[in-house]
């Protein structure tokens, strides 16, 4: 299996903030336009509830599948297929270091 260093990790969490911040940034405005699904907010929420259901319960498997989830929903909703791929790639990486 391959891994990353710890310089790689690092480096890694920069443009995942930056990509990920943009993101929730385009998200509210787009929602509040009409440009985001209903459905697609409903998802977003409900992957919260259960990042926030496993912290609570201190269930650690439940939490890592649970946090990516939620970060994949919040990354998707502005329908930005660049900023979608650009995410992958970034998500793909982090995955390989656990």
């Amino acid at each position: 299996m391959a891994t990353l260093s710890r310089a790689e990790v690092e480096q890694i969490y920069e443009p995942r903030a930056s990509l990920e911040g943009l993101a929730a940034g385009q998200t509210p405005r787009l929602h509040a336009s009409g440009q985001i699904a209903p459905a697609h907010i409903h998802a977003i929420e409900q992957a919260a509830a259960e990042v926030e259901r496993a912290v609570a319960e201190a269930d650690a498997k439940q939490s890592a599948r649970a946090n990516p989830a939620f970060h994949r929903a919040f990354g998707q909703a502005p329908g930005n297929t660049f900023l979608t791929d650009a995410l992958h790639r970034v998500w793909d990486r982090i995955a390989v270091s656990r």
